[in-house]
C-alpha cells in the first residue's frame, strides 16, 4: 500500500504508512535469534526461551529498534517517494503493538516550509549609510586586538612597573610581631571540635565573608580590579619590592 499524506493545516501533515506483514516478521525473527544469544531465562536451557516470553521482558529494546531500524527508514523512503521535505522531524501518534503476520500501520505528523510568492521588489529604493573609519579607530583596535592576543611573560628583575602591566601581589598582614598571609591570619589555632548527641566530632562551619575582620574587609575592597588606591600603589616599584599598602 503506497504512503497517503493528509493535509492538517496549510503547514502541517499526516503521513499513514502501512509496513508489509513480511517485514515485520523478518524483523520479529531478527530481534528474537538476536535475544536468545544475549538472554538467559530461569527454567529454560539456553537458547529455548519462548518468544513472547522474551520479546515482553524486552519491550523496551524491542520498541527502539523496532523504531531505529524499521520505523525510520520507511518514513524516510515514504518521503523521498512523495517528494517532500519536512520542516520538522516526523512525530509518531504511536507505535502500535507487534502481531506476528499481521501488517503495521503508522501514522506521523510533521510540519513542511509554506509556500508563498516573493513581490516585486524591484522599484524600492534603498540608500546605504556611509561608514566612516578613522584612523583613530583603526589604531584603537589594533591595540586591543594586540592586548588580547598577547603573550604575558616575566619582566625583567629591575623592570620598573608602568601602567598596562599585569602585577600579582602577595597580601601580608600584621600578626603576632610578624607578617602573615590571609589565609594564616584568619585561621584559628586550633581546631574546634566538639561532641554532638550521637558522640560524633564535628569541625564547626568557616565564618561567613561578613563575619571576618574589619581589615581582610578593606584588602578585599582594595584588591578588586577597579580600585585607583592599589593600582596607584604598584606604580614604579620593581619585582620583589615589599612595602606598606595604603588604605
Amino acid at each position: 500500500m503506497p504512503p497517503v499524506l493528509e493535509d492538517i493545516s496549510n503547514v502541517s501533515k499526516r503521513l499513514t504508512i502501512v509496513i508489509p506483514a513480511e517485514d515485520i516478521d523478518d524483523f520479529v525473527s531478527e530481534i528474537y535469534e538476536d535475544l536468545l544469544k544475549k538472554t538467559r531465562v530461569k527454567g529454560f536451557r539456553s537458547g529455548k526461551a519462548p518468544k513472547a516470553m522474551l520479546m515482553k521482558m524486552h519491550i523496551d529494546l524491542v520498541k527502539r529498534n523496532l523504531l531505529e531500524k524499521l520505523i525510520s527508514p520507511k518514513i524516510i523512503d515514504s518521503l523521498v517517494e512523495l517528494n517532500i521535505e519536512p520542516a520538522t522531524t516526523p512525530t509518531l501518534e504511536t507505535i502500535p503493538e507487534i502481531k506476528d503476520g499481521e501488517p503495521m500501520t503508522i501514522t506521523t505528523t510533521f510540519e513542511i516550509y509554506p509556500e508563498f510568492e516573493v513581490p516585486d521588489f524591484s522599484s524600492i529604493t534603498l540608500t546605504k549609510p556611509p561608514i566612516l573609519v578613522t584612523d583613530e579607530m583603526v589604531d584603537k583596535e589594533l591595540d586591543r586586538l594586540r592586548y588580547r592576543m598577547a603573550i604575558v611573560s616575566a619582566a625583567e628583575p629591575d623592570h620598573t612597573i608602568v601602567s598596562g602591566d599585569e602585577v600579582t601581589i602577595e597580601m601580608l598582614v600584621p600578626k603576632d610581631d610578624q607578617y602573615v598571609s590571609l589565609k594564616e591570619y584568619d585561621r584559628p589555632a586550633k581546631p574546634i571540635i566538639k561532641n554532638d548527641k550521637n558522640k560524633k566530632h564535628k569541625r564547626p562551619p568557616r565564618p561567613e565573608a561578613d563575619t571576618k575582620s574589619p581589615l581582610l574587609k578593606v584588602i578585599a575592597g582594595l584588591t578588586n580590579s577597579e580600585s585607583p588606591e592599589l593600582s596607584q600603589s604598584v606604580l614604579h616599584h620593581t619585582p620583589g619590592d615589599v612595602y606598606d599598602l595604603p588604605f
